[in-house]
């Protein structure tokens, strides 16, 4: 008879680990980005309809940052999918972020 160890299965994850962090403490500084997913928000009264989940590293340290910023979501739908996980720094310009 066989054993359920012997099917090698494992479990599927589609949740990221680390705590919260916010924008304004990893503003201007290194980060790695492994993955990232964007989901319909579940807040009404938001100024975007989508927020991102980043799983980031920041200072050897796994965390999600959650972000609304649609330029963003924009500029991370074009990092090819071998692009990660990549270096970057997310900067304020004007009233947006973007990764540098």
């Amino acid at each position: 008879m066989n054993s359920f160890s012997d099917f090698n299965i494992k479990p599927k994850t589609d949740h990221f680990t680390g705590d919260k962090i916010k924008m304004l403490k990893i503003l201007n500084q290194e980060i790695l980005v492994y993955d990232f997913k964007i989901v319909k928000s579940k807040f009404e009264n938001s100024n975007s309809e989508f927020v991102m989940h980043l799983q980031i590293q920041f200072k050897n340290e796994n965390h999600v940052l959650f972000t609304g910023s649609k330029v963003l979501q924009s500029m991370i739908d074009q990092v090819p999918d071998n692009g990660f996980p990549f270096k970057t720094k997310i900067a304020k310009e004007g009233e947006s972020f973007t990764f540098c």
